[in-house]
């Protein structure tokens, strides 16, 4: 399935041979920034791709209704805060294996677990007419980077799918 996180794995190293690439026989660095968009706010699922991918990137999260669903997508991208971590941190409950995994280039990168805090884009998905009375709470949440609207998502909630001239879903969106 190409929703199954080893495919998704596959992907990642496939955005990571493209980081590199040569013209006139010159190797050239390029920064290849994946957005992935996880199935919903699985702490679980959300540890195994986030071990995969190299920062900058980022996750989309589906169906976030409430700030409630958002707080919790955004501690399932954070590590437990440390002492040495400033006091604007976000504690999060993401496991850690930090020497282990590819994200942290094996252990390579000491300052691995602070780049979570400062590299990692977090979005939410709205879709639905709840999730767009509750945005400004959503959008709020300490660690959310932004709420994308998902436009077909949301007509097709309230029986109008891509009536978008609708004045119903022209107020929603």
């Amino acid at each position: 399935s190409p929703t199954h996180s080893s495919s998704g794995q596959a992907l990642l190293q496939a955005i990571d041979a493209a980081r590199f690439s040569s013209r006139n026989g010159q190797q050239q660095h390029r920064i290849t920034e994946p957005i992935i968009r996880v199935p919903d706010d699985d702490p679980t699922y959300m540890k195994k791709i986030l071990d995969s991918v190299r920062l900058p990137a980022g996750v989309l999260v589906p169906m976030v209704e409430n700030a409630e669903t958002a707080r919790k997508v955004v501690a399932a991208t954070r590590y437990p805060l440390q002492l040495s971590d400033s006091p604007a941190s976000i504690d999060g409950i993401r496991g850690c294996a930090v020497p282990f995994v590819r994200a942290s280039g094996y252990g390579q990168n000491p300052d691995y677990m602070k780049q979570c805090q400062e590299d990692l884009l977090v979005m939410v998905q709205v879709e639905t007419e709840k999730g767009v009375e509750a945005i400004a709470e959503i959008a709020s949440v300490p660690g959310v980077d932004g709420v994308f609207l998902g436009p077909f998502d949301l007509s097709c909630s309230i029986g109008k799918v891509a009536q978008f001239e609708d004045a119903q879903v022209k107020e929603l969106i």
